[in-house]
């Protein structure tokens, strides 16, 4: 509702902090024409004063990665989620760790997650981690799974033959085999980041790799000992695997020719991922292997049913003649050659079924001979060298920047603002006087240090006719540590005279929207949607920062009342700039204590303005408060955030979507 004059308000709290029947009407002041009104607030204060509504806390990321003798891994696709991305998690962060294994980051994320998914997206260490989110802190060690020795000395089901399958020998209830050889081969650094860069986790295989001619088996030409050593499982599935042999002068033209299908590993799963084995568990095969025969390989996919194997559980071979689909189809495994290693990757779903990734890398092997040059390898392609275009140390897939050595990582952090702006008097609580999405990209380089800030805003409502400008102040920098400011408006500026950097992203609201709009712009539901201005800016700094440095999105961001510099609306508790007119704190509606670091708050606790940390908040119609539209913000706030700290989010019983702007 539009009145030329402000008009006193009705007692009616928002329908929650009524204090009586009876309606309380004010007689009404002159003041400036067209200024939106609205409800007066009670005197009785029911939200603590120090409360400031954050609806984010920041957090500290401490990752870390280190190969089984303690060397550092370079991971180079750490990948930070607020829950399952399978499940529709959503990517906080993204990076990976630097020359000594560190990953160190910083960032602002909903306070209601407490605890995060990581992709570690590496091959060898665990890959899907869930870490709880504990003291404003988030921290991770990525290593080689380690066994227990104590598991795999736990013995059960000793026996040979079973259905369609030979047992080597006894095994755990985890499915760990008995007969594992001692030591533990060592899984380092260098290999882990051979079989990455080939075979790189949640990316289809190199092509390449399924040409025709190449071999899937292992063809002897020495009489020789076979070691299988177990290296890394990426998969869901609790998947058996086995070998069998035949004389390379007559290979099995189906399934039904091979004698025996012996079982190696009962469940290639590694230990917290529903299984016990850790990466370079090994195991020797029987005897002496003579020359002229193929060892091929199986996995029986799921097999492992928690006691035994599977005997109807589908099997995939390593010969891709053996298996079902299309010619094009039919290979479901690789071999490739690192330092007379030879790797073993199967792509556990059957790829003519829709589902499989195509990676091939599900659960993985490498074959050693005790004998030199006893494997026929000619057909046996080497691992990739890593494509690193800018020589940074993060390979092309992985790099945002591939060819800028500067630049590594995109860290994206987008949300809503939303204000009212008669501040120092209070208005509606519509939150819609001004509301702007912002995203704020903080690009790393591959040390993880920033060294730009490319930021967004998206105009999206002006429930009011003040020519509000916006801005954003970097608390913990000053401008001399700016480099330069571009922006895609031309009145954006790095303004003087502040004591810390402070960015006027726009001066006046309304010159984002067209010629004869000047009030209530998508605030009414039955008036069409009109589409205004996007500002994006870039900022560089004249040295890389750790993110902590730079401080955690949306930084301290600020409206200016009708183009008076000194009138700012912050978010409670926010610091005014170096321009802000102090004189006005304590006049009016405004309950600031300056001297207790209290601002921008009535005396009742409302807010001038909220952050929600998602990209698109609904946001009230014209003249209905927050309170009536989210109903679980009363709660929160009454609560000290302790309650409903997701409340800006659709979920059942959270909004009045009549009172919700949704075009």
């Amino acid at each position: 509702m539009y009145l030329p004059n402000r008009a006193s308000n009705i007692l009616n709290k928002f329908g929650w902090l009524i204090l009586s029947p009876v309606l309380f009407v004010f007689l009404f002041a002159c003041e400036k024409v067209s200024t939106k009104v609205g409800p007066i607030q009670t005197e009785t204060p029911l939200i603590d004063k120090h409360f400031n509504f954050s609806t984010t806390n920041e957090v500290d990321v401490a990752i870390s990665a280190k190969d089984a003798q303690g060397k550092p891994i370079r991971m180079t696709n750490i990948q930070i989620f607020d829950k399952d991305p399978e499940e529709g998690g959503i990517l906080l962060m993204k990076g990976g760790t630097d020359n000594t294994g560190k990953l160190s980051a910083f960032k602002a994320i909903p306070s209601y997650i407490t605890e995060v998914t990581i992709l570690g997206n590496y091959l060898g260490v665990p890959d899907k981690i869930i870490v709880p989110v504990s003291n404003q802190r988030i921290s991770y060690i990525f290593t080689p799974v380690l066994l227990n020795s104590g598991e795999r000395l736990a013995t059960a089901n000793a026996r040979t033959t079973v259905g369609p399958y030979t047992f080597m020998g006894a095994y755990n209830k985890q499915g760990v085999p008995a007969y594992l050889s001692m030591p533990n081969d060592v899984i380092d650094a260098d290999f882990l980041t051979a079989i990455n860069t080939s075979l790189p986790e949640r990316q289809k295989v190199n092509p390449a790799y399924l040409a025709s001619g190449l071999s899937t088996d292992v063809s002897l030409v020495k009489e020789t000992e076979l070691i299988i050593t177990f290296v890394n499982e990426g998969g869901s599935y609790k998947n058996a695997f086995g070998y069998y042999t035949y004389p390379l002068a007559t290979p099995p033209q189906s399934a039904a020719d091979i004698d025996t299908k012996t079982i190696v590993f009962p469940n290639a799963s590694f230990t917290g991922s529903g299984g016990g084995l850790a990466s370079g568990n090994k195991v020797k095969l029987p005897g002496k292997i003579p020359a002229g025969t193929g060892v091929g390989f199986f996995i029986v996919v799921n097999g492992w049913n928690g006691t035994s194997i599977s005997e109807t559980a589908d099997i995939l071979f390593s010969n891709p003649a053996l298996n079902a689909g299309t010619p094009a189809q039919k290979q479901q495994s690789v071999l490739l050659n690192y330092k007379d290693k030879y790797i073993l990757a199967f792509e556990d779903k059957k790829r003519s079924l829709p589902g499989s990734d195509d990676d091939f890398n599900d659960v993985m092997f490498y074959i050693t001979s005790l004998v030199p040059d006893a494997v026929d390898d000619e057909e046996i392609p080497p691992t990739e060298e890593e494509e690193d275009c800018d020589k940074d140390g993060v390979p092309d897939e992985n790099d945002a920047y591939p060819c800028d050595e500067k630049q590594a990582y995109d860290n994206v952090s987008e949300g809503t603002l939303a204000f009212e702006d008669l501040w120092p008097s209070k208005g509606d609580f519509d939150m819609n006087d001004l509301v702007v999405n912002y995203k704020h990209n903080i690009i790393t380089n591959s040390q993880n240090k920033v060294v730009e800030l490319k930021s967004t805003f998206d105009l999206i409502a002006m429930g009011a006719r003040y020519k509000n400008g916006f801005g954003f102040q970097i608390p913990k920098l000053t401008s001399s540590q700016i480099a330069s400011i571009t922006s895609s408006h031309d009145k954006t500026l790095l303004e003087n005279g502040q004591d810390k950097a402070t960015i006027l992203v726009f001066e006046n609201a309304f010159d984002f929207v067209p010629s004869g709009q000047d009030a209530m712009i998508n605030t009414y539901a039955h008036l069409p949607k009109v589409t205004c201005g996007i500002v994006t800016i870039s900022i560089k700094f004249n040295t890389a920062l750790t993110m902590q440095e730079l401080g955690s999105a949306p930084f301290n961001p600020f409206l200016i009342g009708d183009q008076k510099r000194g009138y700012e609306v912050h978010l409670p508790g926010y610091l005014p700039t170096s321009k802000a007119d102090l004189s006005l704190f304590g006049t009016k509606d405004d309950a600031s204590l300056v001297a207790e670091g209290i601002y921008y708050k009535t005396a009742e606790g409302m807010p001038f303005a909220l952050h929600l940390p998602v990209g698109k908040f609904k946001y009230p119609v014209e003249m209905a408060a927050i309170t009536q539209t989210h109903l679980k913000f009363t709660p929160w706030a009454i609560s000290n955030g302790t309650t409903f700290a997701d409340w800006y989010l659709d979920l059942p019983g959270y909004r009045d979507a009549t009172k919700i702007y949704n075009q």
